[in-house]
């Protein structure tokens, strides 16, 4: 806990940063441009996850 307690600062002010720039691109419609620009990047995830045993019952 005083690991946490000696970062806490910077951890909030890193992370109000990070929310900040991600309010950021959702208004600017930066996210729509990203998706056209890496079309199916989560194709290699999703068949590893459709492959499982899990996944086919």
């Amino acid at each position: 806990m005083a690991a946490f307690r000696t970062r806490a600062r910077k951890l909030r002010i890193s992370a109000g940063v990070l929310m900040i720039a991600l309010a950021f691109a959702l208004a600017l419609d930066v996210t729509t441009a990203l998706q056209r620009a890496l079309p199916n990047y989560t194709a290699a995830a999703q068949q590893k996850i459709e492959q499982r045993d899990a996944a086919r019952q």
